[in-house]
């Protein structure tokens, strides 16, 4: 069972993914947080930089779920294993996993960071209706 934190995480990510909610996650970070997202070289700070951080993951994808599968915790930490499914803006299918790490004060995310295979996103367009699956970003 996630913790508090780990858990409203959870709950406001369905939200920005399935209301587009911003408000909810973006309460949860501190106002000194990081963001990190690897593989698009993305860093923005603060609770500012967390609304734009998952303004810009949200605005990649039609639709998108986040289903995790491993939840693992500590003293001030957490790793979220997951699995994203969705549609593309251009409705291609897409499905990637991912890796999400979450450092707290046990009140607000400090540090943010996921890492996933962007391979889904590279050459999108090229893909057209093959519907090619790879791995990709989320939470």
């Amino acid at each position: 069972m996630a913790d508090e934190l780990t858990q409203r995480f959870i709950d406001a990510l369905h939200s920005v993914e399935q209301q587009q909610d911003m408000e909810t996650m973006t309460s949860l970070f501190s106002e000194d947080a990081e963001l990190i997202n690897a593989a698009r070289n993305f860093k923005p700070q603060g609770q500012e930089g967390a609304r734009q951080f998952w303004q810009q993951y949200r605005s990649a994808f039609d639709t998108i779920y986040s289903e995790f599968t491993s939840v693992k915790e500590g003293d001030g930490f957490a790793v979220l294993e997951w699995h994203g499914s969705g549609t593309r803006q251009n409705g291609q299918p897409l499905e990637y996993d991912g890796v999400s790490v979450i450092e707290h004060d046990g009140g607000h995310i400090r540090r943010f960071a996921t890492y996933y295979d962007s391979s889904v996103f590279v050459g999108a367009s090229e893909q057209g209706a093959s519907g090619t699956k790879g791995g990709g970003s989320s939470s």
